[in-house]
């Protein structure tokens, strides 16, 4: 039977089936093995909680393991924070799999280890990590790719991974681009390779680094009807609150006050920005200009 290696967030992933994640091999030093495997695990017809993004998804607590139920995908187990089990149905993809595993279970396995995981994208910036969350659609990997024309390398995109200190730990460093946003940063997207989530994207190999770095400020992207780019600062509270909204949490599982605790403690020096682009204009050039000014400025948070 085959195995892949892939290392990311600070794992080597030693896995079954193939992962869209950095490779590695069986040689690569690792502090936190990772092991994704086949295996059988009983269906459950009582699990209590479901995700609304994921149709079909249930999940829960169940003698110590967390179980994921996908209907016509798989069943997973998760035991530890080291060990994944699944069961695939006959017709699952290993897209769809693999899917799963990078984008819920490995930030599960993440806040074991009291990461605090947010979704969006992160870049290196010469003065350190900066990252982009914001809803779905709000720029997040489009700005991080365009900053990386200005020498910035990519860190992450999807699942930011923040650790103590705080520092961003390296993830997944290809960012997923609609087509347009493709076209304008890199060229014919006829020409790419297509990555599929629903809509159609374009996954990207850019510069990228594989080292921690500490996080340097953290940009909330949003649009407005108004025609101009507003960036205000966010302090005390207000920031933690804003950035809370897009952590990667699970009900039933996740403690909100723990969540909200470690947020707090990683933010208490970071600066934080609430962005408001226009609707109804490309302005990416003139938002990295501001950014790069931002982050070259020393201030208090």
């Amino acid at each position: 039977m085959s195995e892949y290696f892939y290392t990311a967030f600070g794992m080597l992933i030693r896995s079954a089936f193939r992962l869209a994640l950095p490779t590695a091999d069986d040689t690569t030093p690792a502090d936190w093995p990772v092991e994704i495997a086949y295996g059988l695990i009983p269906e459950n017809t009582f699990l209590p909680y479901c995700l609304k993004n994921i149709r079909g998804l249930k999940y829960g607590l169940v003698d110590g393991k967390i179980l994921f139920d996908i209907p016509g995908i798989a069943r997973y187990s998760v035991e530890d924070d080291s060990t994944i089990q699944v069961e695939p149905s006959c017709a699952a993809k290993e897209q769809y799999l693999g899917a799963i595993i990078i984008g819920l279970i490995l930030p599960l396995l993440l806040k074991r280890r009291n990461v605090v995981t947010l979704h969006g994208s992160a870049v290196v910036s010469p003065s350190g990590g900066i990252a982009f969350i914001g809803e779905r659609g709000s720029g997040k990997s489009t700005t991080a790719a365009a900053l990386t024309t200005y020498g910035y390398a990519m860190l992450c995109d999807d699942v930011i991974p923040i650790a103590e200190g705080p520092r961003i730990l390296p993830g997944i460093p290809r960012p997923k681009l609609l087509s347009d946003a493709y076209e304008a940063l890199i060229g014919d997207p006829r020409e790419a390779g297509q990555f599929f989530d629903g809509i159609d994207k374009y996954q990207v190999e850019l510069t990228s680094s594989q080292f921690s770095t500490p996080l340097r400020a953290i940009f909330i992207l949003g649009t407005t009807i108004d025609q101009e780019l507003h960036i205000i600062p966010l302090k005390g509270t207000a920031k933690i609150q804003a950035v809370l909204r897009h952590t990667i949490s699970l009900e039933g599982i996740d403690d909100p006050f723990l969540c909200f605790s470690r947020c707090a403690k990683r933010l208490s020096n970071v600066r934080v920005f609430r962005v408001s682009r226009p609707a109804s204009r490309y302005c990416v050039d003139e938002l990295v200009g501001e950014i790069m000014r931002l982050v070259g400025v020393g201030a208090e948070a």
